[in-house]
């Protein structure tokens, strides 16, 4: 006779922030990238960074007593606060419920299309927050809105007046201009101040916008000329003459290495619900991914609201936060058109 073992069951509970965003792989490149943080304990949550190595001569003459001081090194607080994030809900009649449309192959369908779409929105609305440069803002009162430190905050190298970075973690360098101007030098230039920051070489993942990645890959085009090379120069044409290619996707210096993901969700302007700008295209955050995490005080989770005759409807929440490990050796790159 045929048994059920606890192997053949799932027991673990399905996550449907995970789900939905694997589903959404060709829009959201940061979140499945974020590795998940502890469980939150308060609303402004801490946590510390041990104090930096710092050398000394150590010689001492033969038989020479400790008479002098001694050195204690302090460590560092970041803070962050908590952030609820709803959908904006959805809710479909009970008349359109039961009635499929031609794509739709029975009742009940619309309610299940409409739910799907509504965690969706939420997902690509949470990765663009996370992008964006929101500043915190914490718990004070029990009605205040609480946000999150965007990531493009957390890059920023000047003072924060709220959950301030200690000056000696804030990233080394920043480029903020027009990045129509950004070039190779701009860029090994920043991988240096950060090797130099953090005492060794740097390994990160750059979520671009199309237009900063199309700049970027045209370094590799970019080779100065001199007047005697110019007038012999000759253009070989590819092995595939019916092809042209010039993606670049990786940059390697002696400082450490860049790997470029190309993202429509960086520095989206918050004002209009985070929506991507010309701006937005232009720039960049360059991150090591093992100094990131993201806590949920609540996984992302359907309410379902009562139906008094309208129809079914409902919505998602989540409460969460971006956790900056440390932000040393990262850096961002911003477009202000002068």
């Amino acid at each position: 006779m045929a048994e059920l073992y606890t192997v053949n069951k799932v027991l673990r509970k399905q996550d449907a922030f995970d789900a939905v965003t694997r589903s959404m792989a060709d829009q959201v490149q940061l979140i499945p990238s974020l590795k998940r943080g502890e469980r939150p304990k308060d609303w402004n949550g801490e946590w510390e960074i041990e104090p930096f190595p710092s050398s000394h001569d150590p010689a001492i003459k033969e038989g020479q007593d400790k008479t002098d001081g001694y050195n204690v090194d302090v460590g560092f607080l970041l803070k962050g606060s908590l952030q609820i994030a709803r959908s904006k809900g959805w809710k479909v009649t009970r008349e359109s419920n039961l009635m499929p449309s031609v794509t739709e192959k029975s009742v009940g369908v619309s309610a299940a299309k409409a739910k799907a779409q509504d965690s969706r929105n939420l997902i690509l609305s949470i990765e663009r927050m996370l992008l964006s440069d929101q500043e915190v803002v914490e718990k004070v009162a029990a009605d205040t809105v609480t946000k999150t430190r965007g990531m493009m905050s957390w890059l920023d190298k000047a003072a924060h007046a709220v959950h301030p970075i200690p000056t000696a973690l804030r990233p080394a360098d920043e480029f903020k201009g027009d990045v129509k101007t950004f070039t190779e030098a701009d860029l090994k230039a920043l991988i240096s101040k950060a090797y130099r920051q953090i005492n060794g070489q740097v390994s990160l993942i750059g979520y671009v916008g199309l237009g900063l990645k199309e700049i970027m890959s045209n370094f590799y085009a970019q080779v100065p000329v001199t007047q005697s090379m110019r007038d012999t120069l000759v253009r070989t044409a590819p092995a595939n003459a019916s092809e042209i290619k010039l993606v670049v996707d990786t940059f390697q210096y002696d400082g450490g290495i860049v790997r470029t993901v190309v993202s429509t969700n960086v520095n989206t302007d918050k004002a209009s619900g985070f929506l991507p700008t010309d701006a937005s295209h232009l720039s960049g955050a360059f991150i090591d991914p093992s100094m990131w995490r993201l806590q949920f005080l609540e996984e992302m989770t359907h309410i379902d609201q009562k139906d008094d005759g309208g129809g079914p409807r409902g919505f998602f929440q989540s409460i969460l936060r971006l956790q900056c490990l440390n932000p040393m050796g990262q850096f961002r790159v911003v477009h202000a058109a002068a």
